[in-house]
């Protein structure tokens, strides 16, 4: 049954969405460097919110409970570490690195800095874009499921045509104003997003009577042993390590936020962002909404998808018109993030292969307009793998997402601080990783971890691709000082 008042509070706040995004088209000159990457020209409020809220997606706080209720809190005590210690700290550095060099050679895709470092263009060009796009698929994927889940289980739109709604206003802010536009509704999103999600954890133990049910929780039988241990620290290990490292700005679509920021000071900005964000949605929201709906069913009740415990709850709890308002928080995040990725993809396709590879000759104008239509063909990629939302979002991201991105970011991490690093080591090494991912995945180990030894799911194929970069780039020459230079410039 469709809820009018929280359906009419969607649809208010999805037109100040378009709003914002016809603002960042008035401001959005001609040319692919302005479509993609403002020209590097995003002031330090843009890019703060723009990363963090892209940063952190609308899983953060539908899964992240989800998975605290249905699978233990000892997955949420390894990110408390894994976010606040690790990516914060090294995002001051590596970030840093990433936005200095972009913004002394222009870069435009993520592709650009990886070819600049090791000279292979074109078959670099093509097998980045394969490797990304694999995990942006489900990536996007879960945004739109997130979403979707909202504005089914608040204001009762069939799931399937709030799926359809939401992907064509993330074409027309896209479309509108590249990644001006984006920065611009980000600045809403991510000011809604901090705001509401704030609200929620506060008055989530008013209405619950205090702290206390969390005690209530830890005591039931029933629900006691999602506060005990269920892994072997073996796995835990394997992705403290090799799963947070990338994330630190060597995720394409974090990696084109950084490029389009004027200065320094946006950088280290949005590394604290990110950190303000962990301890809210990483370690408090966990434990104060896992516990609560541990409370509250004891035992999980039937739903489609398992991030809807989450908007049920609230919905149940205050009532459906108070649920939409601070859930708009998590829409907004969702948007953020699927804007994110696709005009990543975008300028990927636009750039790497219609420029770069295919060298079509035609005006900048024609150039723009393809740009746009692509953006289309991105979005339908990703409502197409969330027609069916048959697996938790979380889990998606854990088993493919995660590892997906890990392959592709860490050889690129070795040869940006590594000068022995060369050109076949890297291009080596990803493929190594990504075929090896595939392989262990779907065919080797099928079944989760997908290996025997209960590593994390990336453990192996990341592992082999950092082998293989550096065994090849030992076993073969060094690039030209020539070319390190622009890398390595006191060396």
């Amino acid at each position: 049954m469709v809820e009018l008042i929280p359906l009419f509070i969607l649809g208010i706040y999805i037109a100040f969405l378009l709003y914002s995004g016809y603002i960042g088209f008035k401001r959005t000159k001609a040319g692919r460097l302005e479509f993609f990457v403002a020209s590097g020209t995003l002031g330090v409020v843009a890019t703060f919110f723009t990363y963090v809220a892209t940063w952190y997606s609308a899983y953060s706080f539908l899964g992240y409970p989800a998975i605290f209720y249905t699978w233990g809190a000892e997955w949420n005590i390894i990110d408390t570490f894994t976010y606040p210690f690790v990516i914060v700290a090294l995002t001051f550095i590596i970030a840093h690195r990433v936005w200095s060099l972009a913004k002394k050679y222009k870069y435009i895709t993520p592709t650009d800095l990886v070819v600049h470092r090791t000279g292979i263009n074109i078959p670099m060009r093509i097998l980045f874009l394969i490797m990304v796009v694999y995990p942006y698929i489900f990536y996007m994927g879960i945004q739109f499921i997130a979403m979707s889940v909202i504005a089914s289980g608040i204001a009762g739109i069939p799931y399937h045509s709030a799926l359809f709604l939401f992907a064509v206003i993330a074409v027309i802010i896209i479309a509108l104003g590249g990644i001006r536009g984006v920065a611009y509704s980000d600045i809403l999103m991510g000011v809604t997003f901090i705001g509401m999600m704030t609200v929620v954890l506060i008055l989530l133990p008013q209405y619950l009577g205090g702290f206390e049910y969390i005690g209530k929780a830890i005591e039931n039988p029933k629900t006691a042993w999602i506060f005990q241990p269920t892994l072997p620290p073996q796995y835990f290990i394997t992705y403290f390590i090799l799963s947070s490292l990338p994330w630190a700005g060597l995720v394409p679509h974090l990696m084109t936020k950084l490029y389009a920021a004027k200065s320094d000071k946006a950088i280290y900005a949005s590394a604290v962002g990110i950190g303000i964000g962990a301890f809210l949605l990483v370690t408090v929201s966990p434990l104060l909404v896992g516990s609560a709906l541990a409370y509250y069913w004891p035992e999980p009740p039937k739903v489609t998808v398992r991030e809807e415990y989450v908007t049920i709850f609230f919905s149940q709890l205050i009532s459906p018109t108070i649920a939409m308002i601070l859930m708009l928080g998590l829409v907004a995040a969702a948007f953020s993030t699927i804007l994110g990725i696709a005009i990543t993809l975008t300028s990927m396709i636009h750039v790497d292969i219609l420029e770069k590879t295919l060298k079509l000759k035609l005006s900048e104008r024609t150039l723009d307009l393809i740009a746009r239509l692509l953006v289309i063909l991105i979005m339908a990629v990703g409502i197409y793998s969330a027609i069916n939302p048959a697996h938790p979002i979380v889990r998606i991201g854990i088993t493919i997402i995660w590892p997906g991105l890990s392959v592709v970011g860490l050889p690129i991490l070795l040869a940006l601080f590594w000068e022995r690093i060369n050109r076949w080591g890297v291009f080596l090494g990803l493929i190594s990783g990504f075929v090896t991912l595939i392989l262990f995945q779907y065919f080797i180990w099928p079944d989760w971890p997908n290996n025997p030894f209960y590593f994390w799911e990336g453990t192996l194929p990341v592992i082999i691709g950092i082998v293989v970069t550096v065994v090849v780039s030992y076993i073969t020459s060094p690039e030209p000082k020539e070319r390190l230079k622009d890398f390595f410039p006191y060396s």
